[in-house]
């Protein structure tokens, strides 16, 4: 489990990553329009924090997304 929790702030980080380049958003611009820290974005994208609930819908908002885009669940952990 522990391992896949892992796998999951990874993936969430890379979709986030992915989005943000998009848009092209640095992690200052990003936090500061999402009102959160950019150490809370860094932390995000390497997987090291999981973010609440309110911080993902406040990213979804800033990036023009959807929560679903962001939270997806890769196959590989679909089925444990």
């Amino acid at each position: 489990m522990l391992e896949s929790n892992k796998i999951y702030k990874l993936e969430f980080g890379k979709k986030l990553e992915f989005y943000m380049e998009k848009r092209k958003l640095s992690y200052q611009t990003l936090a500061n329009q999402a009102g959160v820290e950019k150490k809370t974005i860094y932390n995000i994208l390497k997987g090291v924090h999981e973010p609440k609930l309110s911080t993902i819908i406040r990213l979804c908002f800033v990036l023009e997304i959807t929560p679903n885009d962001l939270i997806s669940i890769p196959d590989e952990l679909s089925y444990e």
